[in-house]
């Protein structure tokens, strides 16, 4: 198993830049659909915590979601992050 730590804040970036954009669309849904999570999701299902009406399991998966692609492409290719130089 290879370690690709270069990649390691490339991820993190990613992982909270599309869990925020994902759970601001959400609220924008929720603000067009206020009853959308009631009405569409097995609630019983669910872990019970929600965030500002938005389920915890939608954020978890915006930031799995995040985590792997934004290096995804990176990592499959074996392109490595360098430094920019100061011209």
């Amino acid at each position: 198993m290879r370690y690709v730590t270069d990649l390691i804040p490339l991820m993190v970036v990613g992982t909270v830049v599309f869990t925020v954009l994902y759970f601001v669309l959400f609220l924008c849904v929720l603000a067009l659909y206020p009853q959308f999570v009631q009405r569409y999701y097995n609630l019983p299902n669910l872990l019970g915590i929600f965030v500002v009406g938005v389920p915890i399991e939608e954020l978890l998966f915006a930031a799995t979601g995040g985590a792997i692609w934004s290096v995804a492409y990176e990592y499959v290719f074996g392109y490595r992050l360098e430094a920019a130089g100061i011209i």
